[in-house]
């Protein structure tokens, strides 16, 4: 990435990309990917990614300065800007299968056990012990997979 402005106002060190022609290029790709319809990209809607893209640029720098200066340094690395893409939801290193896949199966899970257990409470009809027992395992193992899933998040963020 070339860089080469740098950001207006008093005493700003930060270098903004010159030229931001590859991101526009895989933009207009992705428009045209159907040959038979090809889209456009309305003027405020190029107004609007400008916008998000300002927003986001500066929440990344943000989270990058804030991960360094808890790492007691006083230069802002690569990693930390690795980190805060991470941290903003963004990349690779922001997301784990494994606890998407948990979380997703636990919360699932632990719905379908809140629905027995409501049907259980607030029905009067006659319920079975297979009927109550899946509605329990449900519940906890709906519960174990949904905190697993969590804890696994919680701990790829702190990395």
């Amino acid at each position: 990435m070339t860089t080469s402005s740098s950001a207006e106002g008093p005493g700003t060190s930060v270098q903004l990309p010159h030229n931001l022609a590859a991101a526009g290029q895989e933009i207009d790709i992705e428009l045209r990917r159907k040959p038979g319809k090809p889209m456009e990209m309305s003027p405020s809607a190029g107004d609007a990614l400008e916008d998000a893209y300002a927003d986001f640029m500066t929440d990344l720098g943000r989270e990058a300065i804030r991960l360094a200066r808890n790492d007691g340094l006083s230069t802002v690395d690569p990693s930390h800007v690795e980190k805060a893409v991470g941290r903003l939801g963004m990349g690779s290193s922001g997301s784990s299968p494994r606890g998407f896949v948990l979380t997703t199966t636990g919360g699932l899970l632990t719905g379908f056990a809140g629905n027995g257990a409501f049907s259980l409470t607030f029905d009067s009809a006659a319920r079975s012990t297979a009927e109550i027992t899946t509605t329990l395992v449900l519940l906890v193992v709906g519960v174990i997979a949904l905190t697993a899933g969590l804890l696994l998040t919680a701990v790829r963020i702190q990395k």
